[in-house]
């Protein structure tokens, strides 16, 4: 499971301010925006490589409350991969009116 950056944010001064992310897992992806807490630095754009700009991701999602990491990230993916397959086996019955259901 691994973070990926497919693309920077950057202000006038050649500055990263965000970032979009993504997080894959065997089972699906998530994909978001993030925006660096200010001091952003001085970083130049020049010097900022994925790993460097991962590094700030999981250093800032880190210090969320709750804090993301990618393990709590696996335990969502695998969560709502659940929940879907629970959702999709749920059945619905139908009353026929004379008290007495019967699967529609």
């Amino acid at each position: 499971m691994s973070f990926s950056i497919s693309k920077l944010i950057v202000d006038g001064n050649q500055i990263v301010v965000g970032l979009d992310w993504t997080y894959t897992h065997p089972a699906e992806s998530i994909s978001n925006q993030h925006m660096l807490l200010k001091p952003y630095g001085n970083t130049s754009l020049a010097e900022v490589t994925e790993a460097v700009a991962i590094g700030w991701l999981e250093e800032q999602l880190a210090k969320q409350d709750p804090p993301v990491t990618a393990k709590s990230l696996d335990e969502q993916i695998t969560k709502s991969q659940s929940d879907r397959e629970y959702a999709e086996g749920l059945v619905t019955y139908t009353s026929d009116g004379s008290g007495a259901y019967a699967q529609s």
